[in-house]
């Protein structure tokens, strides 16, 4: 089912303030309107994304189908559909997709405009090699914030200035220019639980950091 075209605008925050920006966040959480999530997702090689997501009470499983508009704009356009699937089937396509597949944590707030969503993905991994002796249960190797918005039959607002709040601001290092063959990397399909997709991740956020 056709659920409408999505409007979203990526940002990557400092990775280096992981432990500010997480307790930032779960103290807001304590608010009504902001969330956290559990996400586990995974690709299949014709592009679909199957996502299992858990905040209270039972999890939930979909498919979804992104087709890219491309015209350009520094924020990404795609017609979404999504399809509510059982965890039968996820649990299958996760053992038989491990290397397209990820886990993240994701805080969920409002935007600056009414129709404005903003979430804010931590990926992380369990894979040992990342944790040395830490007693840490994960490492992790990005934080990617992403403000979206809806274009539906029921929109009455669709506002493209694409901000993150205030809060957040402050730990923005690049806003993600999607039409920058550059910015591939910060793409979701390129950010798998995998080696050698982590270290390209996260030389590409040191990248950004400026020097001393």
């Amino acid at each position: 089912m056709l659920t409408g075209i999505e409007f979203e605008q990526k940002f990557v925050l400092d990775l280096r303030k992981c432990n500010q920006i997480g307790s930032e966040l779960s103290v807001l959480c304590l608010q009504r309107d902001h969330t956290v999530t559990g996400i586990r997702q995974f690709y299949t090689k014709n592009g679909e994304r199957f996502r299992s997501s858990q905040m209270i009470g039972a999890p939930k499983f979909v498919k979804e189908t992104k087709k890219s508009i491309k015209i350009g704009t520094v924020y990404s356009i795609s017609t979404e559909c999504e399809t509510e699937i059982t965890e039968t089937e996820f649990e299958e396509g996760w053992e038989k997709n491990k290397n397209r597949r990820l886990q993240k944590s994701r805080f969920t707030m409002p935007g600056r405009y009414p129709d404005h969503h903003v979430m804010v993905d931590f990926f992380y991994t369990q894979n040992p090699q990342y944790l040395g002796i830490s007693s840490q249960p994960s490492h992790i190797y990005a934080i990617i914030a992403e403000a979206e918005t809806m274009l539906t039959a029921e929109t009455k607002e669709l506002h493209l200035e694409f901000q993150l709040p205030i809060y957040l601001e402050k730990h923005i290092l690049k806003v993600v220019n999607d039409s920058d063959p550059d910015m591939k990397i910060f793409k979701s399909t390129n950010m798998v639980d995998l080696p050698e997709n982590i270290d390209l991740v996260e030389r590409a956020i040191s990248s950004l950091y400026e020097p001393l």
